[in-house]
C-alpha cells in the first residue's frame, strides 16, 4: 500500500515526536507527512509572526495539497494550526473541520453565543465585558463573577472577580 500524503501544519514539540513514530511505522499505517509552518514559541522562528498572513499561508498549502495529492491535512497546534488546517481542507476539498467550527471553539464568547443559540438549556449565563481602564463597559454584571479571556488558549488567566477593584 502506498504511503498516504498528509499535510502537517505547525508540527513541533511532543507532537513532532509522535508524528515521527507514525512515519516510522509505529502505528502500522503508511503515513508520509509533508510539513509546513514554524515553531510559534521558539526564537528566532517566532519572529515570522510579524507580517504572518494566515489566509495566504492556507491558500499556499491548499495549492500544495492539490498538487501533491494529500489525503488530508492536520495540525495539533491550537493557535494557528487548527484554523490553518481547516482553511486548507476547505480550499483543497479535503475532509476536515469547518473553519467556522474551529473559530467557535477558539473564541469563548462566540462559543457561548453559539451554544446559547443551539442548546439554550445547556448554556450557562454569560456576559461580554470590556474594561476601558477605569470602568466596565458592555453588559452589566454584578460581582462576584468568573472572568476569562476570550481566546481559548488564555484560560490560564481566568479568575474570580470579587469587586470592581479586582
Amino acid at each position: 500500500m502506498p504511503a498516504l500524503r498528509v499535510g502537517l501544519l505547525f508540527d513541533h514539540d511532543f507532537d513532532a515526536a509522535a508524528h515521527r513514530r507514525l512515519e516510522a511505522g509505529g502505528s502500522g499505517a503508511p503515513w508520509r507527512f509533508e510539513r509546513a509552518g514554524f515553531d510559534l514559541f521558539a526564537f528566532p522562528e517566532q519572529l515570522r509572526l510579524v507580517g504572518f498572513d494566515l489566509e495566504r499561508f492556507a491558500a499556499a498549502q491548499a495549492r500544495r495539497a492539490r498538487r501533491r495529492g494529500w489525503a488530508g491535512v492536520v495540525s495539533h497546534q491550537e493557535h494557528f494550526g487548527a484554523l490553518a488546517a481547516a482553511l486548507v481542507a476547505e480550499a483543497a476539498g479535503l475532509p476536515g473541520t469547518s473553519p467556522e467550527s474551529v473559530l467557535a471553539c477558539q473564541d469563548k464568547l462566540h462559543a457561548r453565543r453559539v451554544l446559547a443559540r443551539v442548546a439554550p438549556e445547556s448554556s450557562p449565563a454569560f456576559a461580554a465585558l470590556a474594561w476601558d481602564g477605569d470602568t466596565w463597559c458592555g453588559d452589566p454584571v454584578a460581582p462576584p463573577f468568573f472572568a476569562k479571556p476570550r481566546k481559548s488558549a488564555f484560560s490560564v488567566l481566568a479568575r474570580r472577580v470579587h469587586d470592581a477593584a479586582d
